[in-house]
């Protein structure tokens, strides 16, 4: 197979054309605008050196799919007589705070309210006391051409929290979504909130899709989001936009808080997620974030001050959840890391579950890169006289199953270690133990490279109608962010496989355990099933 890169508009947007000649002579090609990869002015070589890989190719083809299926055609007619089915049909108010814009961009917002297939809504615009000359006018013209837009005007700046909240202060709706006054709803957003209202009355807080458009009206860099991620949630905002909330979930937590400008969406998201009832995400792009010059949406680094926000909002919420951490900013843009601080360090029972050619050098290995205190290596009794090592953290155990080992295990957690896997870094049971000892997690992995430092595997997803497990990322560069910090961040995922599972020994009792005769890949994603069934 041969790979070939150019830059598609280099100097306006982060796109680029993939063509792919394989050996049968097939031709075949993407437009791909993989966020994260490439961005504008990157050179040529650096995004040729980010693409190199195989496994890209699983998500380039796993990327648009998921746009073909969000992006198919909608039938407008059959829209608007489903509408009429429905039995909730609530107000939904939406929420700008207006300040400075440009006419243009926000009668682009304006109208893709006007424009919405599901018409029971009220547009909430708060000026948060612009100086430029012309935005009282163009308010008042929409006022007067609208009776379901409605106007405040802030006698003082207030910054975007507290023009946002104006906006909210004359919203009646029984749900209220949030908007920025130069972005864009898709005509079908309100209709599929109001569809999933329809589908469950208990949801309170919904989330969509987004993607990113041009001064020009080109659209870019969709976001396919993670359905409700509480662990991703605490580590970045990927909910970021449409966002709707139910009234009473607003009223239970409050509006927008000033001391989080830059960052007050994320703090409001942790606030209202961990007070929803039912919290629902809605695939597809319904909402167009306006990329223009300084802007967040085409250059991440143009508020810094946003993320000293952002990790302050999230350390409010682990005081809030009494979690005992330190949040710092990691090194990625808008992306936070969660040191939790425990009282003591419980004991490690590492099991080394197969063979591997030479057991004493890789034990050497493993015994060098883990920093961790407090930990003990079992293995089957019949490595005892094949291994030259004398070390106080080996024990032999006379059985030679999994389940017999995690049984003979010392420590209150278990880690599960398929020999020859070495920890690239030495804190890595540390780093393991930092989510596994939360009451809120029930197993843990890790991120699995090959010697090539390719992905093998960052969690799975069971094809249930296939029968067949799903490797997001295998075989993306190790180092790599993945699709929007896949790779790099903790997030809840369905299932992982025995490659390397770490988990609290009291909890794994209580459940039928591991099977073995399921195999290597399926035993440990029946074992991580177990856990989630008994959560």
């Amino acid at each position: 197979m041969v790979l070939s890169l150019r830059f598609k508009d280099p100097e306006d947007l982060p796109a680029y054309t993939l063509n792919i000649d394989t050996k049968s002579g097939q031709k075949v090609q993407y437009v791909v605008e993989r966020p994260n990869m490439v961005q504008p002015g990157t050179k040529f070589d650096r995004a040729w050196r980010s693409i190199q890989t195989r496994g890209l190719m699983g998500s380039v083809k796993w990327y648009f799919k998921r746009q073909e299926k969000a992006e198919a055609p909608v039938d407008v007619e059959a829209v608007l007589a489903e509408i009429k089915t429905f039995q909730f049909q609530p107000k939904i108010s939406v929420a700008v705070p207006v300040y400075n814009v440009e006419e243009k961009w926000l009668a682009a917002c304006v109208s893709s309210l006007q424009n919405q297939y599901y018409e029971n809504w009220e547009l909430c615009l708060a000026d948060d006391a612009s100086p430029s000359e012309h935005i009282k006018p163009m308010l008042e013209k929409y006022k007067e051409l609208d009776q379901r837009i409605k106007v405040i005007y802030r006698e003082e700046n207030g910054h975007i929290s507290e023009a946002t909240n104006s906006a909210l202060s004359i919203a009646t709706g029984d749900f209220v979504g949030f908007m920025d006054n130069d972005d864009e709803l898709a005509p079908q957003a309100l209709y599929e909130v109001v569809k999933a209202l329809n589908t469950d009355p208990t949801i309170d807080f919904l989330y969509t899709d987004e993607d990113k458009i041009t001064e020009n009206g080109r659209r870019f860099n969709a976001f396919y989001k993670s359905d409700w991620n509480p662990e991703l949630i605490l580590n970045h905002n990927y909910i970021t936009h449409f966002v709707v909330v139910k009234r009473d979930l607003l009223e239970k937590v409050g509006g927008l808080n000033s001391a989080y400008n830059g960052a007050q969406d994320y703090d409001f998201v942790l606030r209202a997620t961990e007070q929803a009832t039912k919290i629902k995400h809605i695939p597809g792009m319904m909402y167009h974030w306006r990329a223009i010059e300084s802007s967040t949406a085409l250059n991440p680094e143009s508020k810094g001050y946003a993320y000293v926000a952002g990790q302050k909002a999230v350390q409010a919420a682990t005081e809030r959840r009494g979690l005992k951490a330190q949040v710092e900013i990691a090194e990625f843009y808008g992306s936070y890391k969660i040191n939790y601080l425990y009282d003591h360090v419980p004991m490690v029972s590492l099991i080394i579950t197969n063979d591997t050619e030479n057991m004493s050098s890789y034990l050497r290995q493993l015994l060098e890169k883990t920093a961790y205190t407090n930990y003990e290596i079992l293995l089957p009794a019949r490595f005892e006289n094949q291994i030259n090592i004398q070390n106080d953290r080996l024990r032999y155990v006379s059985t030679e199953t999994r389940h017999g080992m995690i049984q003979a295990a010392k420590g209150e957690y278990v880690a599960l270690l398929n020999a020859g896997l070495v920890p690239t870094k030495n804190d890595w049971l540390k780093e393991l133990m930092n989510i596994g000892q939360q009451e809120t997690s029930g197993l843990v992995t890790g991120r699995v490279v090959d010697a090539r430092d390719r992905v093998e595997t960052v969690g799975v997803s069971v094809d249930t109608d296939k029968g067949r497990l799903l490797y997001p990322e295998k075989g993306t560069p190790g180092k790599s962010l993945g699709y929007y910090y896949r790779i790099a961040l903790p997030r809840n995922i369905q299932a992982a496989t025995e490659d390397c599972l770490l988990f609290n020994k009291q909890l794994y009792l209580n459940l039928e355990g591991i099977n073995e005769s399921l195999g290597k890949e399926w035993m440990g994603v029946d074992l991580s099933l177990q856990f989630a069934s008994a959560w």
